[in-house]
């Protein structure tokens, strides 16, 4: 399985419950936790079918998000469910897919004779300016 989907998966489960990740601006905050409650209630429903276990080890992620061991044991655990059961990765990778984060790059320059020389990278830009 794609380990950019277990990272990314673990990330968001971490972000969720406040650990590792501290998100930047209150919107990408709200996004990760709303995002994050839609993945956290997907995969305790999955964990829980494979016994007390899984289900302990979501728990201890859950009370101590950078709790190493706990981490070690969620991706662990997350890996070998994306190997065996491809619904449940594609049910991920839909949630996950919910995270659009605007990657755009802006940059201006001034040449030689002080005109803007500007360069945007992106989707649904917007160019205000003077030609």
């Amino acid at each position: 399985m794609d380990p950019l989907l277990t990272d990314t998966a673990m990330a968001v489960l971490v972000a969720a419950k406040g650990g590792l990740l501290k998100p930047v601006t209150d919107g990408v905050s709200q996004l990760v936790k709303t995002t994050g409650a839609k993945l956290w209630t997907l995969v305790t429903s999955r964990f829980a079918k494979d016994g007390p276990g899984a289900s302990q080890a979501l728990a201890k992620l859950e009370a101590s998000p950078d709790d190493s061991t706990a981490l070690k044991a969620v991706r662990g655990r997350l890996e070998f469910l994306f190997n065996e059961d491809p619904a449940f990765a594609a049910e991920i990778k839909a949630i996950i897919g919910e995270l659009k984060i605007d990657q755009s790059v802006h940059q201006t320059a001034q040449a030689g004779d002080n005109s803007s020389i500007v360069q945007i990278k992106g989707s649904h830009n917007t160019v205000v300016g003077k030609a």
